[in-house]
Formats: structure tokens, C-alpha cells, sequence
């Protein structure tokens, strides 16, 4: 476990916090200097709520069908679903928008099973990353 860290403030939330370890890190696609953990983001629900709330500020205005989860982030996608349709004037309210995660094959290729493809072919599609969840 990695105990060298700094906890900081998101830019738009000061209740989120983000965990940066300092260090070298290294995958198969890049080197990086600090790792910043979206653990806390993606499994307690109060730093869930509050991501879900400002994403909410966003996207409030956008047409959304469905929100796509990829890597962990179901808990902020439910919670931003909630959000965007509990809006009064806004474009997604009263709406019953749609929250999947896909599948990964073999060839690491996301796949939606045949229940689930009704709910992203032809529709506004929200993809929820940890990336777009800072």
C-alpha cells in the first residue's frame, strides 16, 4: 500500500477530495510522476454524491439517454442519473435515463449485450470515465 500521499481539494468542490501519490508510475501506455486515486470518488458515497452534483452542472442542459460506466464509476453514474432527472426546467426532467456498464472481450473491446443495446443505439449517450468524474 502506498503510504506517501497528499490530499487535495477538487476545483470545483472543495467536500471532493482527490488522493495524489507522488512517485513514478508506469503502464504499458504511459509514464507518470503522480497517481491520483479515484477510489474515494468512486466508492463513498457522500464524494460520489457531491461528484454526481457537479457533474449534474454540466450536463444539465444536454439531452441524456443513457450514461455508459466504464472503470468503476456506477456508483457516480446512478447517483448523476438521479441528479439529471430530478431537475425541474431542465432538458432530462421526470426522464428515466438509462445507466449500463459494457462488457470487455477478449480483444479488450467494449461489447453491450443485446438487452442493453437499445439503450445506446440512436440515443444520447453520456461515457462517465474517472478522467471526466474530476
Amino acid at each position: 500500500m502506498l503510504m506517501n500521499h497528499i490530499t487535495v481539494p477538487a476545483r470545483g468542490n472543495r467536500r471532493i477530495k482527490l488522493t495524489i501519490y507522488p512517485g513514478h508510475f508506469a503502464t504499458s501506455h504511459a509514464h507518470v510522476d503522480n497517481y491520483i486515486s479515484m477510489t474515494e470518488v468512486r466508492t463513498s458515497s457522500i464524494m460520489a454524491s457531491e461528484t454526481a452534483e457537479e457533474l449534474a452542472k454540466v450536463f444539465k442542459y444536454m439531452q441524456v439517454d443513457t450514461i455508459i460506466c466504464l472503470e468503476y464509476t456506477q456508483n457516480i453514474g446512478a447517483l448523476l442519473a438521479k441528479e439529471l432527472s430530478d431537475g425541474r426546467r431542465e432538458v432530462n426532467s421526470g426522464k428515466d435515463i438509462h445507466v449500463i456498464t459494457p462488457s470487455i472481450n477478449s480483444n479488450n473491446q467494449l461489447t453491450f449485450t443485446s438487452d442493453t443495446q437499445p439503450f445506446v443505439t440512436g440515443r444520447s449517450v453520456l461515457i462517465l470515465t474517472p478522467e471526466n468524474a474530476l
